[in-house]
């Protein structure tokens, strides 16, 4: 091994930029070592030559393994399963991205060719890591028609029209010729949006897959009309005026404005929760003679309401009609508990 104080310094310099797993090229390295030497009173010049001969020397002397990028100009980094020059085992935190990407993964569970992938990979990282998991995504393993994720992908893909029963309301079985367009997630549950082009009526529908009964490729349909073949929505903008992904195109943008009384301390816990967790993107917010006012611009649908109804102690001021839905849905509710609302007569404090 090395006695020269030079070599031993320019060694550990080495050593620790290859420790962080970046990859550094030979120049960065002769750069490293130059200052490392400056720094220790040294004015020794490094070259070329020198780094790889000392590089063979970490290799052969102290058993490191080293990789070599296929890039130009080259990068060099120690191999994960290598040690250090003190031979610790190589601490790499790229074991930890690599949980967390597998974790996320694990959450879209359901598609099976992303199972298969993900258990692989978890194994191997088992294998070679003694990292605990120590973040978890939400998923719903038991929904079903997680099995019908890869099919609708495939067919979306390869823009087939496909035959579908659907139970509407979970009760009433409806024949669907439908051209898929678009998979989203939303609430632990998958939805499937297309055009609906079944006995005359023709719309944009979105299906929930765990009410699918029955889906295949539609044969008779394969020559349908150009204008529903040809899918021009930008699914990027297409959710940007709801909640959730129940879009009615007949619906108008509302601005829906929410109150918290602020000097109740329920209240104004649900008004800071809607701060740090908007209902939506084009959620403003602002504090007001005591009461903190939500301000959102949405159309009226389901998600909107179940929203809504987690937030004890919002209220919502205007526009009438959804105030008046959302108390419809309260009674609803508390009919079903054998209980009775008392008609509402007002706000008590001046709206905004």
């Amino acid at each position: 091994m090395p006695v020269n104080k030079n070599a031993l310094l320019r060694l550990k310099t080495i050593d620790s930029l290859l420790s962080d797993r970046k990859g550094h090229s030979i120049s960065e390295i002769i750069s490293e070592c130059s200052l490392a030497l400056q720094k220790s009173g040294h004015s020794d010049s490094v070259s070329k030559v020198t780094i790889y001969s000392d590089i063979k020397t970490l290799e052969k002397e102290w058993g490191v393994k080293i990789e070599k990028s296929s890039t130009y100009p080259v990068m060099y980094s120690y191999a994960y399963d290598s040690v250090t020059m003190s031979g610790d085992k190589l601490s790499y935190n790229g074991y930890s991205d690599l949980q967390f990407a597998v974790a996320a993964l694990e959450g879209a569970s359901g598609i099976l060719q992303v199972d298969k992938t993900t258990e692989k990979v978890r194994k191997r990282l088992d294998e070679i890591s003694s990292e605990k998991k120590i973040i978890d995504f939400s998923s719903n393993k038991g929904l079903k028609g997680l099995d019908l994720l890869w099919p609708i992908y495939q067919y979306i893909r390869d823009d087939k029209p496909l035959y579908i029963i659907y139970k509407e309301g979970y009760e009433n079985e409806i024949q669907h010729d439908f051209q898929p367009y678009y998979l989203k997630q939303y609430n632990n549950r998958w939805f499937l949006l297309g055009w609906s082009y079944n006995e005359g009526i023709e719309d944009m529908r979105t299906l929930a897959l765990d009410r699918i009964e029955d889906i295949r490729v539609n044969r008779s349909r394969m020559m349908m009309p150009d204008k529903i073949r040809k899918n021009e929505i930008n699914f990027e903008e297409y959710f940007d005026d709801i909640i959730g992904v129940t879009k009615k195109e007949n619906e108008e943008v509302k601005e829906i404005v929410l109150r918290a009384d602020l000097s109740f301390p329920p209240g104004k816990k649900d008004f800071n929760r809607i701060l740090t967790k908007p209902l939506h993107h084009s959620q403003r917010c602002e504090e007001k003679d005591g009461f903190g006012y939500i301000t959102i611009e949405v159309r009226r649908n389901v998600e909107l309401f179940t929203n809504l109804r987690q937030f004890e102690h919002i209220e919502i001021v205007s526009p009438e009609d959804v105030r008046e839905e959302h108390l419809r849905r309260i009674r609803s509710i508390l009919y079903n508990y054998g209980l009775k609302m008392v008609k509402y007569t007002g706000p008590q404090k001046n709206n905004k």
